[in-house]
């Protein structure tokens, strides 16, 4: 992956507080790997594999970063999958 993209900026959010106070991922989250960035909007998502948007980048630890790949690297087979499943349904 590129280094200023999304997936490695430290303001690029994956999770956020409900009022629980319980830190939760949303729906666009879980299945397409869509974050948002603290400097914008919250219903405002941004892909992992897009450069920053708004020039503030801030690069996380390479740990944190490769967990970070290794998660959408997962969301990415799990949706290939659906979609040949998908497809085999239709012929």
């Amino acid at each position: 992956m590129d280094k200023n993209t999304c997936i490695a900026c430290r303001h690029w959010m994956l999770k956020r507080k409900n009022n629980k106070g319980e830190y939760v991922a949303d729906e666009m989250t879980r299945k397409g790997g869509w974050g948002w960035c603290r400097f914008d909007e919250i219903w405002r998502y941004f892909p992992y594999c897009g450069e920053c948007p708004k020039g503030k980048f801030e690069p996380i630890e390479d740990e944190l970063r490769k967990k970070r790949e290794e998660w959408i690297a997962r969301k990415d087979a799990e949706h290939k999958k659906r979609c040949q499943e998908l497809m085999q349904m239709e012929r």
